[in-house]
């Protein structure tokens, strides 16, 4: 069975997300190293990561903000999904501007700061 998934690449911060159609949760498991990790984001949708990326805290993507302020960091490439009582679903259309609300891209990294996008496409630093 076939999703529909909002995917988070790390690169170009102005060009790293896009809905695509995969083939299922095995392809996903191929992509993010067979050790998927589940972040709930919201009651139905769930962001899909590598749970290596994550431990090791490689790759910085993007800053979760919930209620304005940084809450948890993705790791590595991820991909958002819809899921209800326990089953995935896809994502829809409407998910999208939430997703990009909620989900903002890492522009640099330090020692003491991560620097991201804020939504009105400023930066702003979060001190570690």
């Amino acid at each position: 069975m076939g999703y529909l998934v909002y995917c988070l690449y790390k690169g170009d911060y102005l060009n790293t997300v896009t809905f695509e159609n995969i083939s299922g949760i095995a392809e996903l498991e191929s992509r993010l190293g067979n050790t998927i990790e589940e972040y709930q984001l919201t009651d139905d949708l769930v962001v899909l990561r590598s749970e290596e990326m994550n431990v090791m805290r490689a790759l910085l993507n993007r800053v979760v903000i919930r209620n304005g302020k940084v809450s948890e960091f993705i790791f590595g490439e991820a991909f958002v999904i819809r899921r209800h009582d326990g089953v995935y679903t896809s994502v829809l259309k409407e998910d999208e501007d939430l997703i990009l609300k909620m989900l903002r891209p890492v522009i640099m990294t330090s020692a003491k700061k991560i620097v991201y996008l804020k939504e009105d496409l400023t930066f702003e630093e979060y001190k570690l």
